[in-house]
C-alpha cells in the first residue's frame, strides 16, 4: 500500500539542543501523500520531524497530530514492551514544530492557549519533565497576548503564572534551555499591555521592567532594550489613566537620559515617538467628552504650551532635530504615522490656531517631499486631517477652504504623490464639512461631488451617502427631500445589485431621511413608508430615529399629527428593541406636536388635551424608566394649555396643576414662568408665583428668581442660573409667543 519516496527538505527547528537539519526519505502513500498511520515506517524521530514539517508546511495539521499521536502510542509501546525495537519517539521539537503553526492560525481554537498548554502538557508527558525549552513556554505566552488583542482584555496572570514556572524549573536544574528570556518577558508585557486592566496594567508592566532590569545583572541576555519601554508606553497610552500623559512624557525623557549616558539600547526610536504623540491624541479625546464650557474652562486656564496638541507639535519637531543631529544614535526618523498623528490632534483641538497649525504641518510635509529631502509623502489621512480641521473651525469659509485641500490633494496626485490620490474617506470628510456649513449653495455642492465621484470611479459607501443626504436634509426644501428619498432608492438598488455591505442603508441613513422629511414640513406620512422599509430590511428603528418621525409629524401642518405622533409613542413603548425605548426627548416632541395641534372644535380640543395629559402620566408614572421631566416638558404643556383651550376655571385649573408639579419637580425656570404668565390670568399668576412676582402690567412682566423657593428651582439648568445671577429680570412681551400665536391664527385662517 505504501512506495518510498525521497524527500529532500532542508529547514532549520526552533533553537534547542533537540534541532535537527538533514534529508529523508519520508514514507509516502500512493496518491503521493506522507504516511501518518503507520510509524513502522519511520526509523528515527528527526524523520519523523521532518515529516511533521512537511506536513504543516502543507497544512494538512489533521495528518501531523495523526502521525504525532502514533509516536505517543508507540512511545508507550516502548515503556510497555522492552521487546518493541521500534524507538521512535516524539522530542519537544516534534511537540514546538506544531505549537509554532497553531499559534499563528486563524483557527480560534488550535490556537488558544488552553490547546497550546494541552500539547505542552503531553510533552511533558512523553518526554522528560525538564527537556521542555523556554521556546515552549514563550509560544503560550505569545498566545496569551494574541488572545488579549483580540477579546480586548486576556489573561495576564495566567501569562505571570508560566513565567513563575519557567523560573521555577530553571532553579531546580540551572537548565539555561528553561530560563526565561526577553521574549518571555515580551510576553507577558504585551499581554499586561492589551488587558484592558488601565492604569494596573500599565504599573504591572514598569514592575516587570524592573524585575528584568534586576535579574540583567547576573543574566546580561535579561536586560531590557527598547522594544520593552516602547511595550510600557503602549500600556499607558491604553490605559485612560488620568496619569497617561505624564507618565509616557517621562519614560521618554528617561529613555533619552539613558541614551545620552551610552546605554544606546534604550534610546527611543519611532515607534516610542509615535506611542507617545498617539497617547497626547486619545487624551485630548477623552477630554473633549465632557461639556463644551467645562473644556473653554480648561482652555482658558491652561497655559498654550501646556495643551495635548502643542506638545504632539514638540514632540515632532524633537524626532526632526534629533535625527538629523545624530543619525547613528537617534533612530528617530518621522514617518507618516508621525505626522498623520500630529495633524489628528490638530484636526480634533478646539483652538483657535488649530486649522492653521495643520495646514502648517501639511505644507511642511509637502515642501520636504517635492524637495526630495525625504520619502514621507503626505497621504490621504493627511489631507483628511486638513479638511476635519476645517469641519471643526467653526469658520465661515470652512467650506470653500475644504474645497481649496481637495484642489491641493488632485494637483499633489499629478505631480508625482501616489499617496494623494482623493478616496472615499476624503469625500467623506467634505461632506461632513458640507453639513455643518450654513452656505445656501452646500447642498448643490454635495450633489455636484457626488457626480464627481461616480465619474471618477471612487467607491460610494454607506457613509457617503448618508452625509450627503445629511447636508440635502439642513436646506429644509421640498425639492431636497425628494432628492433626499431618490438616494436611498439608488443605495438600495445597488445593495441589491452588488450585495455590497458596506452599501446596505443603516439607522442613520433612514433618520436622516426622516430628518429630511420633517425639515421639509411636508407630506409626513412618507416617514410611515421609510420605517416600513426599514423593518423589511432588517433594519430596527432606534429612539433617534422614532424621534424623528415625530418631529416630522410635529413639524407638519397635518390634521392630527398629534395622534400620529402619540402613536409612534405607544410603537416605542411595545416595541422588543432596548435601543428604540422612549426617552424625555420623545416626550417633549409628542407634547410639541400637541402644543401647535389644529383643534377649532370642542372634540378636537379635548383630543389634543387628552393625548398631551397622557404623554405626561406616561413619563410621570414610568419615571426614571423613560428619564425624568424637565423645564421644556412643562413648558410645551403649558404651551398646549394656552394654545388649545380657551381662557377659563378648565384652564387655569389645569394649568396651575401643571406648574405645581413643575416647581414640586424642582424644574422652574424663567422658560417655565414665561409660557405660566400666557396660560392663567393674572390674579391666578399672582397667586401662584407669590412673592417672586415684582411686576405684571401691560408689557412690563418683572419677576425675582431669588424670590423663588429654593425646591422650585433645584434642578434648574447651570446655564440659566448663571445666566440670570438670581436677580431679576424683565420680561417684555416675549416675542416667541407673540410670533406663535400670530403663526397660529394664520395657519387657523388659511386651513378654513
Amino acid at each position: 500500500t505504501t512506495t518510498t519516496t525521497t524527500t529532500v527538505l532542508w529547514s532549520s527547528s526552533p533553537s534547542s539542543s533537540h534541532d535537527t537539519i538533514g534529508c529523508y526519505d519520508l514514507p509516502m502513500n500512493k496518491d503521493g501523500s506522507i504516511v501518518s498511520n503507520d510509524i513502522i515506517k519511520y526509523t528515527s524521530t528527526e524523520m519523523l520531524n521532518e515529516a511533521i514539517h512537511v506536513l504543516i508546511t502543507k497544512n494538512q495539521t489533521d495528518q501531523a497530530m495523526d502521525l504525532i499521536t502514533a509516536a505517543e502510542n508507540n512511545n508507550n509501546n516502548n515503556n510497555n514492551n522492552t521487546n518493541n525495537t521500534n524507538n521512535v519517539r516524539p522530542n519537544p521539537s516534534t511537540y514546538i514544530t506544531l505549537m509554532k503553526h497553531f499559534v499563528k492560525s486563524d483557527n480560534e481554537h488550535t490556537s488558544s492557549p488552553e490547546y497550546l498548554h494541552s500539547l505542552l502538557k503531553r510533552m511533558n508527558q512523553h518526554c522528560h519533565p525538564t527537556e521542555a525549552p523556554a521556546a515552549a513556554y514563550n509560544i503560550i505566552l505569545s498566545s496569551w497576548a494574541n488572545l488579549a488583542d483580540r477579546s480586548r482584555g486576556g489573561r495576564p496572570e495566567k501569562a505571570e503564572q508560566i513565567l513563575g514556572t519557567m523560573w521555577n524549573k530553571y532553579l531546580h536544574t540551572r537548565d539555561h534551555l528553561l530560563m526565561p528570556s526577553r521574549a518571555t518577558y515580551m510576553g507577558v508585557m504585551t499581554t499586561w499591555a492589551r488587558s484592558r486592566r488601565g492604569q494596573k496594567a500599565a504599573e504591572r508592566v514598569e514592575t516587570l521592567l524592573e524585575e528584568m532590569e534586576a535579574h540583567s545583572e547576573r543574566h546580561p541576555s535579561l536586560g531590557p532594550v527598547t522594544a520593552f519601554l516602547n511595550v510600557a508606553l503602549t500600556a499607558w497610552s491604553n490605559s485612560r489613566s488620568p496619569l497617561l500623559v505624564d507618565r509616557c512624557l517621562d519614560i521618554l525623557r528617561r529613555m533619552e537620559k539613558f541614551a545620552k549616558a551610552g546605554r544606546t539600547e534604550l534610546a527611543p526610536d519611532t515607534i516610542s515617538f509615535n506611542i507617545v504623540i498617539d497617547a497626547l491624541a486619545q487624551d485630548s479625546q477623552i477630554k473633549r467628552r465632557k461639556p463644551y464650557h467645562h473644556q473653554q474652562q480648561q482652555k482658558k486656564n491652561q497655559p498654550q504650551q501646556f495643551r495635548n496638541e502643542w506638545k504632539a507639535e514638540e514632540l515632532l519637531n524633537k524626532m526632526e532635530q534629533l535625527s538629523r543631529e545624530d543619525p547613528g544614535l537617534w533612530d528617530c526618523q518621522p514617518n507618516s504615522v508621525s505626522y498623520n498623528t500630529v495633524l489628528k490632534c490638530w484636526a480634533r483641538s478646539r483652538d483657535d490656531e488649530a486649522v492653521h497649525r495643520a495646514e502648517q504641518i501639511l505644507a511642511h510635509m509637502e515642501t520636504r517631499f517635492f524637495n526630495k529631502l525625504t520619502d514621507i509623502r503626505p497621504d490621504e489621512a493627511s489631507y483628511s486631517s486638513v479638511i476635519q480641521a476645517w469641519a471643526n473651525s467653526r469658520d465661515p469659509n470652512a467650506l470653500q477652504r475644504s474645497l481649496d485641500v481637495l484642489d491641493q490633494m488632485e494637483t499633489a496626485f499629478e505631480n508625482g504623490n501616489i499617496d494623494a490620490k482623493p478616496n472615499t474617506m476624503v469625500y467623506n470628510t467634505i461632506f461632513n464639512v458640507m453639513s455643518k456649513s450654513k452656505s445656501s449653495t452646500a447642498p448643490t455642492k454635495a450633489m455636484e461631488l457626488l457626480e464627481t465621484m461616480k465619474q471618477k470611479g471612487i467607491t460610494l459607501d454607506v457613509y457617503t451617502y448618508t452625509s450627503v443626504i445629511d447636508v440635502l436634509a439642513k436646506a429644509a426644501s421640498a425639492s431636497h427631500t425628494d432628492t433626499s428619498i431618490q438616494l436611498l432608492h439608488e443605495m438600495q438598488s445597488e445593495y441589491e445589485r452588488t450585495r455590497r455591505v458596506s452599501l446596505k442603508p443603516n439607522v442613520r441613513t433612514y433618520t436622516s431621511v426622516i430628518n429630511a422629511i420633517g425639515r421639509s414640513k411636508e407630506r409626513p406620512e412618507r416617514t410611515k413608508e421609510i420605517l416600513a422599509s426599514m423593518k423589511e430590511s432588517g433594519v430596527e428603528p432606534d429612539g433617534i430615529c422614532y424621534n424623528a418621525a415625530i418631529n416630522a409629524w410635529g413639524w407638519s401642518n397635518a390634521n392630527g399629527k398629534e395622534i400620529q405622533a402619540f402613536g409612534l409613542l405607544q410603537e416605542m413603548i411595545k416595541s422588543r428593541n432596548n435601543k428604540a425605548k422612549p426617552d424625555i426627548i420623545t416626550c417633549n416632541s409628542v407634547l410639541d406636536s400637541c402644543a401647535f395641534a389644529f383643534a377649532d372644535t370642542e372634540s378636537e380640543r379635548a383630543r389634543v388635551i387628552d393625548v398631551a395629559t397622557k404623554t405626561m402620566n406616561i413619563f410621570t408614572s414610568k419615571a426614571p424608566k423613560y428619564g425624568w421631566p424637565d423645564q421644556i416638558t412643562y413648558a410645551n404643556m403649558l404651551l398646549t394649555v394656552t394654545r388649545v383651550m380657551p381662557m377659563g376655571d378648565k384652564r387655569s385649573e389645569l394649568a396651575r396643576a401643571v406648574f405645581q408639579k413643575c416647581a414640586k419637580a424642582g424644574h422652574v425656570t424663567p422658560l417655565v414662568i414665561q409660557r405660566l404668565r400666557y396660560a392663567v390670568e393674572g390674579e391666578d399668576l399672582a397667586e401662584l408665583l407669590g412673592a417672586g412676582l415684582v411686576v405684571n402690567h401691560g408689557s412690563k412682566f418683572v419677576f425675582d428668581m431669588k424670590a423663588f423657593p429654593q425646591e422650585w428651582t433645584r434642578y434648574a439648568p447651570k446655564a440659566d442660573n448663571n445666566r440670570n445671577r438670581n436677580v431679576k429680570r424683565h420680561w417684555r412681551s416675549p416675542a416667541s409667543t407673540k410670533i406663535e400665536l400670530r403663526q397660529f391664527t394664520k395657519e387657523k385662517k388659511r386651513v378654513k
